[in-house]
């Protein structure tokens, strides 16, 4: 009978094994030094590509990050007033007729402290009339939060509002920080913000912001997050048949 050969025969029987040169060492030392410092840049990249969300460079003087709102006189508020969201389109119609009618008063009780008043500034009407005109205008009026003029330029825009499709040009836009006082040193760096579009992103998460709220339509106006009803809108805007009434008094009534 014969015998398995043991296998530790085998491994005698096999003469030991070269190791890897000095030059394929040298090789894979190099490779991997690359790769490591490769790494090392990659990841300082990362690290300075600070996504716009989160940027503060990016985020409109008093905004609420992640698109949620630009409070106006939100350090006046008093504990017991109520929180009023308006949500507009610098290309309604009908929100220049709500803008123009209650955004002085709308203003006058936030600055007392009555109201906590947030705009939340939408453009979904660019993709019904092809066009960035809603995104160029909201972007501008984030500009102008910088020099402390938001609640100003928004009236302004909306008095001065073109036919839907028709505005708002950089030009008139920049006219109307001059309307509103952004003057000096202030004027140059709106300018800079309007022509570069600086807010562009905010503009962006404002609008995904609002759908996921469930505000797919403009002129809206919560008060304590609660729709107002249609009719009180309507009255508000001066609709022709409306009951004429204003925001003081729809509050009064909240």
């Amino acid at each position: 009978m014969r015998m398995r050969p043991d296998a530790s025969d085998k491994l005698a029987s096999v003469g030991p094994r070269k190791g890897p040169s000095k030059a394929v060492i040298a090789t894979v030392v190099g490779l991997v030094a690359v790769l490591a410092i490769g790494l090392v840049a990659f990841m300082s990249l990362r690290k300075d590509e600070t996504p716009q969300a989160t940027s503060a460079k990016s985020l409109p003087q008093g905004a609420m990050a992640g698109g949620k709102g630009m409070p106006v006189f939100a350090d006046k508020a008093k504990d017991s007033a109520k929180t009023v969201d308006v949500y507009l389109d610098f290309q309604c119609p009908f929100c220049g007729k709500f803008e123009t009618a209650q955004g002085e008063k709308l203003t006058e009780l936030a600055k007392s402290g009555d109201i906590k008043l947030n705009y939340h500034v939408k453009t979904f009407l660019d993709e019904n009339i092809p066009g960035d005109n809603s995104a160029r205008a909201a972007n501008a009026a984030f500009c102008s939060a910088n020099a402390g003029k938001f609640a100003e330029f928004t009236r302004e825009t909306f008095e001065n509002q073109p036919e839907e499709g028709k505005g708002y040009t950089q030009d008139d836009l920049l006219v109307f920080g001059k309307n509103v006082g952004i003057s000096d040193g202030a004027e140059s760096a709106f300018a800079s913000c309007v022509k570069n579009n600086t807010y562009g992103s905010y503009v962006e998460q404002t609008e995904e912001q609002t759908n996921k709220d469930g505000v797919n339509s403009t002129p809206v106006v919560k008060i304590n997050g609660k729709d107002v009803e249609n009719a009180d809108m309507a009255g508000m805007m001066n609709i022709e048949g409306s009951t004429p009434t204003t925001i003081d008094k729809v509050l009064a009534k909240s």
